[in-house]
């Protein structure tokens, strides 16, 4: 190889890398077992993330909601005082 298809193949290699994202996780977040949670997401104070949920990429969790499945979507929201 020369020099120019080795620079092709890391442009290629570099196109291909995953991007970056931080995840952002509230205050008294319960996350259970088995959770995988992706880049971007942001989990709101309170929120409930059921066991062996998948959480997608960028999805924003309210506060005090409570979600479940494949992809992550909510199925109600905490009461507190009842």
């Amino acid at each position: 190889m020369n020099k120019i298809e080795v620079e092709n193949l890391q442009k290629q290699w570099l196109a291909k890398q995953p991007v970056k994202a931080p995840v952002f996780v509230g205050k008294d977040v319960i996350i259970d077992v088995g959770v995988i949670v992706n880049k971007g997401v942001r989990i709101g104070d309170g929120a409930i993330v059921g066991a062996s949920s998948v959480v997608a990429p960028y999805t924003i969790i309210p506060e005090n909601a409570m979600v479940l499945g494949n992809p992550a979507k909510i199925v109600g929201y905490k009461k507190w005082g009842s």
